[in-house]
């Protein structure tokens, strides 16, 4: 095939497909290299490789061999180049894998059934082509929803769908909500999950199940959503089960909650439909974490303690709303990802008993280590303080601001408390522990815990089921040994 020929096809296929001249020169070479190897079947199916010369057309074409070990199964002496014999043909160092080249024609004529297959492979590259250059323009679209059309099922469950005329993708088994069935030429409304790469080039993989299907779903369904009147500040999802959205009005005098359920809960019903039946609910978005927390359940939460230093939040509520929960689990979980904190429920009862033990710990750990009667210890707690560090380094006017402190007390509980963590930093046994007293020494000890070794083994989860704290309390308690064993 002559030089000026291969401009003219590259010409006419680039003007005719909109296709950049490299992909379409790289086009001919696979053709070219392709339709060549007919000419070469007599000496084997030799591994060819063209390169073209984008100015004068001309082309050159190459065997290639690729450097491959000893234990290669499917060696093909065509193909392949054991290391020993690459380095002796070719008198260089070589690389499994690497591959080599080697001059065969420039020029070379197409015989007549060479020139078919030519005329055969080049239709099928430039459809590839033109496939993979649509593709390509949806890697930046990943996340976006497209309407598609089945086309195709496959024996493993995945659907192949069109998204026009000359791009395609797939959803993924995994990707189809359950029960769901589909028609050849039905209409779905799916999300772009990810672009591939694959054998074929890329390939478009959507899906009707994912969290981005379902906020998708609901930008669709949700005008002010979709124009941005309303914005979506939290979302949690239990895939299957449940799904918490929390929204927030971004213009003056809108209900956002209220344009989310829409009339008659028309649009919430919508959502639910297409997400194949999951519950949506949709609560009003709040900066302070209470007041959050308190919407998500609609006033029904009694009392809420928040730990802002372990992000943790214990919710109490009446003993009836906890039973009419109808997955506690799930509704803690969905709580706790959308509010960015653990989120614990108790009854009242429960909570107050928790509370109890919380105090406990810190009256009796205070009574112990600085030697202090009930009501100094009382004082201190009320007053905020969790740690003898708090206790040594706070300033004297903070302590004259407790009912019944003078500065005496300030400068004798500073004394103390420093005492306490200069023991600590020298302890030998549990007793020395600024984290521990008498009576949860003694609880560790019947559980078979006495030396700071067996403490520093111990998980957080085993410990806490040992001793009832907070986690709060049992991480200073397992960083504390853990500090000392490793030191």
């Amino acid at each position: 095939m002559k030089g000026k020929e291969i401009l003219t096809i590259a010409e006419l296929l680039s003007n005719e497909h909109g296709l950049e001249k490299d992909v379409v020169f790289k086009a001919i070479e696979v053709a070219l290299a392709i339709s060549a190897k007919k000419d070469y079947e007599t000496k084997g199916k030799y591994d060819l490789a063209c390169k073209i010369d984008q100015k004068t057309g001309s082309y050159e074409l190459h065997r290639k061999w690729t450097v491959v070990d000893d234990n290669e199964k499917n060696f093909d002496p065509a193909k392949h180049l054991y290391d020993d014999q690459a380095e002796e043909m070719f008198e260089c160092d070589v690389e499994i894998g690497q591959v080599f080249t080697k001059f065969l024609e420039k020029d070379k004529p197409l015989s007549r059934i060479s020139a078919q297959v030519f005329k055969n492979t080049i239709k099928e590259q430039v459809r590839l082509a033109i496939k993979l250059n649509a593709q390509e323009k949806y890697t930046d679209q990943v996340g976006e929803m497209f309407k598609v059309k089945v086309s195709k099922f496959t024996k493993g469950g995945d659907v192949f769908v069109s998204v026009n005329d000359t791009v395609e993708g797939i959803i993924k088994k995994e990707g189809i909500q359950r029960k769901e069935r589909f028609k050849i030429g039905q209409t779905l409304d799916v999300v772009l999950l990810e672009v591939v790469d694959n054998y074929k080039g890329q390939q478009l993989i959507f899906d009707r199940t994912s969290d981005a299907f379902v906020k998708g779903v609901i930008a669709l369904e949700i005008p002010t959503v979709k124009d941005e009147s309303v914005a979506i500040r939290g979302f949690a999802r239990n895939r299957g089960r449940k799904t918490l959205v929390a929204v927030e009005a971004c213009v003056p005098h809108t209900d956002p909650v209220a344009e989310c359920i829409g009339a008659r809960a028309t649009r919430v019903k919508s959502i639910k439909e297409k997400i194949g039946g999951e519950a949506i609910e949709f609560i009003p978005w709040d900066k302070e974490i209470e007041s959050f927390i308190g919407n998500v359940f609609a006033g029904k939460a009694k009392s809420i303690f928040v730990d802002e230093n372990e992000k943790e939040t214990d919710v109490g509520m009446e003993q009836e709303v906890l039973d009419g929960l109808r997955n506690r689990k799930v509704e803690e979980e969905l709580t706790s990802k959308i509010t960015g904190y653990t989120v614990t429920f108790y009854t009242e009862e429960e909570l107050d008993k928790k509370q109890e033990v919380v105090f406990e710990y810190y009256l009796n750990l205070f009574k112990e280590k600085l030697m202090i009667e009930d009501d100094f210890a009382e004082a201190l707690i009320d007053e905020g303080f969790d740690s003898f560090e708090s206790l040594a380094y706070t300033s004297t006017e903070d302590y004259l601001e407790i009912e019944g402190f003078d500065e005496g007390i300030a400068e004798e509980l500073q004394k103390r408390a420093k005492n306490v963590l200069q023991k600590d930093e020298e302890a030998k046994e549990l007793l020395d522990f600024k984290t521990l007293y008498k009576d949860l020494i003694d609880t560790l000890n019947e559980n078979k815990v006495s030396s700071i070794e067996d403490l520093a083994n111990l998980s957080t989860f085993e410990l806490k089921d040992i001793l009832g704290l907070r986690t709060k309390e049992i991480n200073a308690i397992v960083i504390e040994a853990k500090e000392l064993f490793f030191a």
